[in-house]
């Protein structure tokens, strides 16, 4: 197939022409986009109406200047032109896998098992702890689990739920079983379009090749080829999202480094033995706060309840609660955040414990610091050597 392309639409302008704020300059390409907004909508609904989960987990966005350093960190914006291009990549995908499965070929899927019933449970209880009266369990998993979503829409009981959410899921993979799509509701789903080209991509796309056109580069793989092919693109997925992670972290902890000794609002956004993540409301950055800074207690961890308990104040620390947390320390090269919790009402701080330095403005040693050691280190090497 050959695309002939009449127009560089980017989402922003895109958004424009649905808003009725701009017109395009040629009209054909407006009616199109217009019809695409019209068919997303309708397919959009299709696929919550049959059991689609919609999950709300904006993707953190580091705005960097012309030097690569952190200047913001945000919350991406979503627009409808945003969600528009999804449902029509997403229907691709159902109809690839439709016509590969209909032609009984063996093929590369895009699979998502159902979450395990303790992780349901452990839903449950939270939503029940936030005063929710929604039960999953009977019926579409799925949709009640968007229905409990939508009930805290807005509220920052809702962020944590929506990372509860994504975090009892399974993990989606590539298989030549084709076992279905939980999260997206689909009974039959590939990657054979993406926003960024996948090789698993690749792979569905030479098979259809070999189906339906006379083109050289078309290969039926065997079963045991795609077994190979599921393994290994998946455990390389993993390691392309744990290092987007880390570089995302890295940028995370540069930017925030500069506001140590600053105070912040946030909600518990994790809770562990070790102590309690908080996130914060005005940048999309979380930090921890060590269990031996949550005050002058003993916290007991309750794996059950997923919360912290003092024995001597029986204070309680759990998921959602908002609490003020004053930036403490920062591990550039880690990526990781340290934060002291303060007194309720108050600036003071909970526990004695001082940021690594008086004036809280920079953690351990500073680029300078390290500069003034590594020369030390080598005059020290130097004066040996002349000994």
């Amino acid at each position: 197939a050959v695309i002939n392309s009449k127009a560089r639409v980017t989402y922003g302008e895109a958004q424009g022409i649905l808003n009725k704020e701009e017109n395009h300059k040629k009209p054909e390409v407006q009616k199109n986009i217009e019809l695409a907004s019209d068919l997303a909508k309708i397919l959009m609904s299709k696929r919550f109406r049959e059991g689609s989960l919609d999950l709300e987990v904006p993707e953190t966005e580091v705005v960097v200047d012309e030097l690569g350093h952190t200047i913001d960190v945000i919350k991406s914006e979503r627009v409808f032109a945003h969600r528009l291009i999804e449902e029509l990549m997403l229907i691709a995908n159902v109809s690839v896998a439709r016509l590969i499965n209909n032609k009984n070929q063996p093929a590369l899927y895009r699979i998502h098992p159902p979450p395990e019933s303790e992780n349901v449970d452990r839903l449950q209880h939270f939503l029940s702890s936030f005063g929710s009266q929604q039960r999953l369990n009977g019926g579409l998993l799925q949709k009640k689990l968007t229905k409990s979503l939508q009930e805290f829409h807005g509220k920052p009981e809702g962020v944590v739920l929506n990372i509860l959410a994504l975090r009892s899921m399974n993990q989606a993979s590539y298989d030549k079983k084709n076992i279905g799509h939980f999260g997206l509701g689909f009974a039959d789903y590939t990657h054979f379009t993406s926003p960024i080209r996948r090789y698993p991509d690749l792979v569905v796309h030479r098979i259809l090749k070999k189906l339906f056109t006379p083109s050289p580069s078309g290969v039926l793989y065997s079963e045991d080829d795609l077994t190979t092919f599921g393994s290994v693109l998946s455990a390389a997925e993993q390691r392309a999202v744990k290092a987007e992670r880390q570089v995302v972290s890295i940028k995370k902890a540069r930017f925030i480094s500069d506001k140590i000794g600053e105070i912040f609002t946030g909600i518990i956004s994790s809770v562990n033995k070790f102590g309690i993540f908080v996130l914060l409301r005005q940048y999309d950055i979380d930090g921890l706060v060590k269990v031996e800074n949550l005050g002058d207690d003993f916290f007991e961890y309750d794996e059950n309840l997923v919360i912290l308990k003092g024995k001597k104040t029986g204070r309680i620390f759990h998921l959602g609660d908002t609490v003020r947390v004053l930036v403490s320390a920062v591990n550039t090269e880690e990526g990781k955040i340290d934060f002291l919790l303060t007194k309720e009402g108050s600036d003071e701080l909970v526990t004695n414990t001082k940021t690594d330095r008086g004036d809280h403005k920079k953690r351990g040693k500073t680029e300078k610091d390290r500069k003034r050691v590594r020369k030390k280190r080598f005059s020290g090497r130097r004066s040996k050597n002349k000994a």
